[in-house]
């Protein structure tokens, strides 16, 4: 566990998260700042910081994960498609953003985030904003079946 890694606080329990699935390699959860209600990162539960620094199980496993997850969002928001997306600089933990998708560049568009200082700058203004009680009613929509 990496102490100063939000994920890893999240994942071992040392901060709170809506925890959509959990397993021996994995740990899927609800983001603070969701593009669309329904978004969720699947983490690997070791602390990983790039994708490429896998092993290949790990790799295999979350993407897996991540797809199961999205065939669950597919079912409970019906999206014009769901996004996948690993990119890893905002949190140094490999993750993938599972995201269902309305419009075409949801996932890229500047609505929601923007450079600052040679950083990403997410627009709070544009994020969707989740209320406890929506939190709760995405992780029921989003349980196996």
């Amino acid at each position: 566990m990496n102490n100063d890694c939000i994920f890893c606080k999240i994942i071992h329990k040392k901060s709170p998260g809506h925890i959509v699935h959990e397993d021996a390699l994995c740990t899927a959860f609800l983001p603070l700042k969701p593009i669309n209600p329904g978004h969720v990162l699947v983490a690997s539960q070791q602390h990983y910081d790039s994708f490429l620094d896998m092993p290949n199980d790990v790799a295999l496993h979350i993407t897996q994960t991540a797809r199961e997850i999205g065939q669950r969002i597919n079912k409970a928001y019906k999206p014009v498609k769901v996004g996948f997306s690993i990119v890893g600089f905002e949190v140094s933990h490999v993750h993938i953003h599972v995201v269902p998708l309305y419009k075409k560049y949801e996932i890229t568009s500047s609505t929601y985030a923007s450079i600052k200082n040679g950083r990403i700058a997410w627009t709070d203004e544009s994020m969707h904003a989740c209320s406890q009680d929506e939190q709760r009613d995405i992780l029921a929509r989003l349980q196996p079946q």
